[in-house]
C-alpha cells in the first residue's frame, strides 16, 4: 500500500503526512487526558471540616455520667439464724413503721431457752431477802416515774395536735371532712400526704381512749412505744411538706408572705416534737430506771449472804438477756419507716444465716450515687443544680474528699429534686461546666489532635480554605479532652476532627 502511495506522491512525502498523523494523533490523546483528570480533579469531593475555639467548647461544654438511684434511708434485712420461716406479716409495696415485724423463723429452740432463763431468774428473785423500806422507796419512784410519763403522753397528743390543726391543716383543704384535699403542688406525693391526713383523724379521736390507766408496766410501756411511733409518723409528714413548700413553683396558690409564714411555722412544729420524741424516750428510760431500781430493792439482802446474792442475780439476768436475744433474732422487725421494695422470702422456706429477706426503703427520698475522675472534681461543687437524664433534675449534695481505691475515682451524692425516678434506675447525670472552668486553660477535644514523630499540632483553615497546621504543647488529658499550654489561643479556631487530614488539603467549612 505505501509502495503506491511513494509511487504516486514520493517517499518524502509520504513520510511528511504520515509523521503529521502521528503528532496529531497525539496531541489529540494528551488533550483529551488533560480533560479527563481536570474532570476527575473537579469532580473529587472536598472534605467538610467543623471550626471552633476553646473559648466557644468551653462556654457549651458539659460533664456527663452514669448514676444509680437509690433511697436516701433505707434497711437491707438478712437472716441472723437459720430456720424455716413461719410467717410473712407485710406484702410487696405496703408502708411500715419502725418495729413492725416483717417475717417470724423457726424459734421453738430459742422460746424454750427464753422460758427456761425467766424461770431462773425468777427463782433467783424469790430467793433474796427483801428490805420493806428500801422496796417502798423504789414502789415510790416508780409511781413518780409513771406520773411523769402520764404527763408526757398527755404533752405529745396536745402537741401533734396543735401541729396537725394549726400548722399542717393550712396546706389540706377540707381537713376534716370526706373531701381532703392538697392546695399545694405535692410532686407525686399527693395520694400519700393525703392518706396521713385522713389516718391522723383516726390516731386523734382514739389516743384518749388510750390512756394509761392503773401502774402495769408492760402496758405503759406498750402505749409509750405506739405514742413515739405516731409523733414519729408526723415527724415524717412535716419533713416531706417542708421541701414541698420551700419550692415556689409547688405554692402558687399562697402569698410569698403566707408561704413565709407557713415555712417558719413547720420548721418550728419540727422542733416541737423532736422534743416530745425526746420526753417520751425520758419517761420511757424513766420507767425501766425504777423497774430495775424496784428490782433491786427487793433483792436486797442483810449479812454476808448480799454479794453472793447480787452476783446470782447479775448472772440470771444476763442469762435472761442472752435468751431474750436470741429469740429476737427469730423475729424480723423493720428498723425504719418505708415501703416494702423487696420480699424474697414466702411462708415455708428454709434460709441459711445472711440470706436476704426483705428492702425497705423510703421512697420519698431518693439520691443518686455516681463516680468522677479526680480532674473533674473541680469542675463540680455542693449545690450545683444538675439534670437526671432527660425528665428530672437534682441538687448536688456530697462529694467525697478522697479517692475510692476500688475505682479510682471520686463518689458524688445528688439529691433528687423532681422527676418520675424510682430506686434501682440508671440515669445520665449531666452537669454544666460553664462557670467552672478556668478560663486560662485552652481546652481541646482530643480528636482535633494531630501526633508527628516528635511534636503533635492541629489544623487550622486559611482564608483560600486550605488546611495548615499549627505545632501546639500538650498538657494532662482529661476524659476525651486535653489541655494546650502553647501554640494556639482560647480565640484560635481549630478543626474540631482532624482524622484524615493532611496539610494542603482543600476543605468545606460547615456552618454553625
Amino acid at each position: 500500500m505505501l509502495k503506491k502511495f511513494y509511487g504516486w506522491y514520493g517517499k518524502r512525502t509520504v513520510y511528511i503526512v504520515l509523521i503529521t498523523l502521528v503528532i496529531l494523533v497525539g496531541f489529540l490523546i494528551f488533550k483529551t487526558s488533560s480533560s479527563s483528570d481536570k474532570s476527575l480533579i473537579e469532580e473529587t469531593p472536598k472534605p467538610t471540616v467543623e471550626l471552633s475555639s476553646s473559648a466557644a467548647l468551653q462556654s457549651n461544654n458539659s460533664l456527663e455520667v452514669i448514676g444509680v438511684v437509690s433511697a436516701k434511708t433505707q434497711a437491707k434485712l438478712q437472716a441472723e439464724v437459720g430456720g424455716r420461716v413461719l410467717s410473712v406479716n407485710v406484702s410487696l409495696g405496703q408502708v411500715v413503721s419502725p418495729g413492725t415485724i416483717i417475717t417470724q423463723l423457726e424459734n421453738a429452740s430459742q422460746k424454750a431457752s427464753l422460758l427456761q432463763a425467766e424461770g431462773y431468774y425468777e427463782a433467783i428473785l424469790s430467793q433474796s431477802a427483801q428490805s420493806d423500806i428500801s422496796v417502798t422507796e423504789a414502789e415510790t419512784r416508780l409511781d413518780s416515774a409513771i406520773d411523769t410519763t402520764r404527763v408526757a403522753n398527755q404533752t405529745a397528743f396536745t402537741t401533734i395536735s396543735d401541729v396537725l390543726l394549726n400548722n399542717i391543716d393550712q396546706l389540706f383543704s377540707s381537713a376534716n371532712s370526706g373531701f381532703i384535699g392538697l392546695r399545694i403542688n405535692g410532686r407525686g406525693q399527693t395520694t400519700f400526704l393525703n392518706e396521713e391526713r385522713v389516718a391522723f383523724r383516726n390516731i386523734l379521736a382514739t389516743w384518749n381512749k388510750a390512756t394509761l390507766v392503773g401502774n402495769q408496766t408492760p402496758a405503759i410501756l406498750s402505749r409509750l412505744q405506739v405514742s413515739k411511733a405516731e409523733v414519729l409518723r408526723l415527724l415524717n409528714l412535716v419533713d416531706i411538706l417542708i421541701p414541698l413548700v420551700s419550692e415556689h413553683d409547688n405554692t402558687s396558690s399562697f402569698s410569698d408572705l403566707e408561704i413565709e409564714t407557713i415555712a417558719a411555722q413547720l420548721s418550728n412544729a419540727r422542733s416541737r416534737l423532736v422534743s416530745v420524741i425526746f420526753s417520751l424516750e425520758t419517761a420511757e428510760k424513766a420507767i425501766w430506771d425504777g423497774v430495775d431500781g424496784l428490782a433491786k430493792a427487793k433483792l436486797s439482802a442483810s449479812g454476808g449472804n448480799a454479794s453472793a446474792m447480787d452476783a446470782q442475780v447479775k448472772q440470771a439476768l444476763g442469762s435472761l438477756r442472752s435468751a431474750q436475744a436470741n429469740y429476737e433474732k427469730t423475729v424480723v422487725r423493720s428498723p425504719i419507716t418505708g415501703t416494702i421494695n423487696q420480699l424474697s422470702v414466702r411462708a415455708g422456706d428454709y434460709v441459711g444465716v445472711g440470706a436476704p429477706l426483705a428492702e425497705i426503703a423510703n421512697n420519698n427520698g431518693l439520691e443518686i450515687t455516681t463516680y468522677i475522675d479526680t480532674a473533674e472534681s473541680s469542675q463540680i461543687m455542693i449545690g450545683d443544680v444538675v439534670a437526671l437524664g432527660g425528665t428530672a433534675s437534682g441538687t448536688v449534695t456530697n462529694i467525697s474528699p478522697a479517692v475510692d481505691l476500688a475505682t479510682g475515682k471520686i463518689e458524688v451524692r445528688i439529691g433528687v429534686i423532681s422527676g418520675n425516678l424510682k430506686a434501682g434506675n440508671t440515669v445520665r447525670v449531666i452537669a454544666s461546666k460553664s462557670n467552672k472552668l478556668n478560663n486560662q486553660e485552652i481546652i481541646v477535644p482530643l480528636s482535633a489532635i494531630k501526633l508527628g514523630t516528635n511534636d503533635a499540632f492541629v489544623f487550622i483553615v486559611t482564608e483560600d480554605n486550605k488546611l495548615q497546621t499549627r505545632t501546639v504543647v500538650l498538657g494532662p488529658v482529661s476524659g476525651n479532652q486535653v489541655i494546650v499550654h502553647s501554640g494556639i489561643t482560647l480565640d484560635t479556631e481549630i478543626v474540631l476532627d482532624a482524622r484524615g487530614l493532611k496539610a494542603g488539603d482543600l476543605v468545606n467549612i460547615r456552618a454553625k
